[in-house]
């Protein structure tokens, strides 16, 4: 296209046509094609086609574009509310495990992973932080090639650069093996922190402790997993995403069990938030 534009400068008499974009016909050409095997779908405000997996669905069934699926009616007060609620919930779990600032694409992953029948698709859980994002609260940090978010408490550690990397960390890594070691090589992350918090002074915020455990995967000396209902620290990769396996597991048991007993009328016997004793 900017060779074009170059070749019309040069020469104004072409300026009695029309510059087309061969490439946005070409790709409208494509999308045509794709509708006729359903890969592809009209939304129903703007009449434009988009990938089909892509797309929101209204009340009447109609699918539309998440711009306008958010302009529409479609999407409630109540539903906005609630994807805020979600969205703030998942990044206040992150920041208790020191993940305070984390990657848009993780954070969409996860919303997909925890709450499958609210976010039904990679569209909806863009819909969700976008949503977040516009009412403030949720904020985007925009990095070179990558996007990341923070809740506005978090955005206070942007200025915090933590403790040196090259810090000797000697210490800090023993007493968090021998916590592993007197707990099935495993622990919640929020449990290592709080210890560490207790212990160290030089612990006291999240950039020091992102710094101890960004050292001690470097050395091979225990690792973090990361779900969506919690973080997990072990001696070794296989024991910290095997317990990572398990809890979520059990995890997703309660919220289908707290589901069933809703559903029922009866009251939960069990609190999602709990997990502490999975």
């Amino acid at each position: 296209l900017t060779d074009a534009q170059r070749v019309v400068s040069a020469a104004p008499w072409l300026r009695a046509g029309n510059l087309v974009d061969w490439r946005r016909i070409e790709q409208r050409q494509q999308l045509a094609a794709n509708m006729a095997t359903g890969l592809c779908t009209v939304c129903a405000g703007c009449k434009e086609l988009f990938v089909t997996t892509e797309m929101l669905t209204g009340d009447s069934n109609e699918s539309y574009c998440q711009s306008c699926f958010r302009s529409s009616s479609s999407w409630s007060d109540w539903e906005k509310d609630r994807a805020i609620e979600l969205v703030v919930e998942m990044l206040d779990m992150m920041a208790e495990n020191d993940d305070v600032f984390v990657n848009e694409g993780s954070l969409k992953k996860q919303i997909l992973v925890r709450w499958p029948e609210e976010c039904a698709n990679a569209s909806y859980a863009s819909l969700w932080v976008e949503e977040a994002i516009d009412t403030k609260a949720v904020l985007r940090i925009l990095k070179p090639q990558k996007k990341i978010v923070c809740l506005p408490k978090c955005h206070k550690w942007l200025a915090d650069p933590g403790l040196e990397i090259n810090e000797d960390f000697t210490k800090e890594e023993t007493h968090v093996m021998n916590l592993l070691w007197s707990n099935d090589c495993w622990m919640m992350r929020t449990d290592v922190i709080s210890s560490l918090k207790s212990t160290f002074i030089s612990m006291s915020t999240p950039p020091a402790r992102f710094k101890l455990f960004l050292s001690a995967k470097e050395k091979g000396v225990f690792f973090v997993a990361k779900g969506p209902y919690c973080h997990t620290v072990g001696l070794t990769t296989r024991d910290a995403f095997g317990a990572l396996t398990n809890v979520t597991r059990k995890m997703q048991f309660i919220n289908a069990t707290r589901k069933m007993q809703l559903a029922n009328g009866q009251p939960p016997t069990t609190d999602t938030n709990d997990i502490a004793h999975v």
